[in-house]
């Protein structure tokens, strides 16, 4: 029924719970393909250990990042329905009997099936449920939701059409899952089944700036006329402007003044009337070199006012 595509990179740390996750799942018609991409720790001696015959393991000769390796482990797969899952996230012993379940009472077979998600942050211990944002239709929605590759199932046939663009390292899944949605229906339960993890070695702190290719993502879904079909020239201007908003102060921050003041003419341009324009502005300016003293002034003006 599902086979669950995990590619892994050095996470010898982690894809232990990953595994015992699969391994712990009370729907058991699966395999387990894990693509290892070169790893240089000891991820090949901690695989040895599992001896269960749904598990196979290939190794790239090359690192080819991780939307090559799930291409791999695509072209591999043998089940109907095809899972990923990321070697420092886990699923719920629930998901695949819920996927199961979200599948078999769906009208359409061949669609995007999906998940709710919770988050836990390692670092100070919390989980919170992440909230799907619904847009006005599928495509915005997969995109305004960001939705997680670790909580979908696709039918084979699909990804034999679509794949994963390998030119991307971020939002690669929100750009496949938008393709998708343009042409096939999408299925979602809010049932809770997987656990996105959140750690230092997470991709979007490894980042040194992990905004601009969500941009460039942005840019490039928005120049696929497939896509773009179903965007509102309202939602184009959101998503955009919430990046520049992001990228204005990770710039002012870093200071990286005249990249700072490079968004925030961007966001003026494409949404002058927008009131979070004044905030923006004051990002830059506080952050300017002697922009602290300004803000203390302003805050007394205030006070006297």
């Amino acid at each position: 029924m599902f086979s669950i595509i995990i590619p892994t990179y050095n996470r010898a740390s982690f894809i232990s719970k990953a595994l015992d996750s699969v391994i712990a799942q009370s729907y058991v018609d699966w395999e387990l393909i894990i693509i290892d991409d070169a790893s240089t720790d000891n991820t090949q001696d901690l695989l040895l250990r599992y001896s269960d015959q749904r598990i196979q393991v290939y190794v790239n000769e090359k690192n080819m990042d991780r939307s090559a390796s799930r291409n791999k482990g695509v072209s591999l797969a043998k089940g109907e329905y095809i899972c990923f899952l990321d070697s420092d996230d886990y699923y719920l012993p629930h998901h695949l009997e819920s996927l199961a379940l979200l599948i078999a009472n769906a009208q359409q077979k061949l669609s995007l099936f999906h998940t709710g998600v919770q988050q836990y942050r390692s670092s100070n211990n919390t989980v919170k449920v992440i909230d799907r944002i619904q847009g006005v239709n599928p495509v915005e929605t997969v995109i305004a939701c960001h939705i997680p590759v670790i909580t979908v199932a696709i039918h084979h046939s699909i990804l034999k059409q679509f794949q994963f663009d390998d030119t991307m390292h971020i939002n690669e899944d929100v750009y496949l899952f938008a393709q998708i949605a343009a042409v096939f229906p999408t299925v979602y339960t809010q049932e809770v089944s997987v656990v996105w993890v959140l750690h230092g070695n997470n991709t979007i702190d490894q980042e040194v700036d992990y905004l601009s290719p969500q941009l460039w993502a942005t840019k490039k879904m928005v120049q696929d006329h497939a896509i773009s079909k179903f965007l509102s020239k309202k939602f184009i201007v959101e998503k955009k402007f919430d990046l520049y908003t992001q990228l204005i102060y990770f710039y002012a921050i870093k200071h990286k003044y005249f990249k700072s003041v490079e968004f925030f003419v961007k966001g003026l341009t494409i949404a002058p009337l927008k009131k979070q324009n004044w905030t923006n502005f004051l990002n830059v300016i506080y952050h300017l070199p002697g922009g602290l003293l300004l803000k203390k002034i302003i805050s007394l003006v205030k006070f006297v006012n």
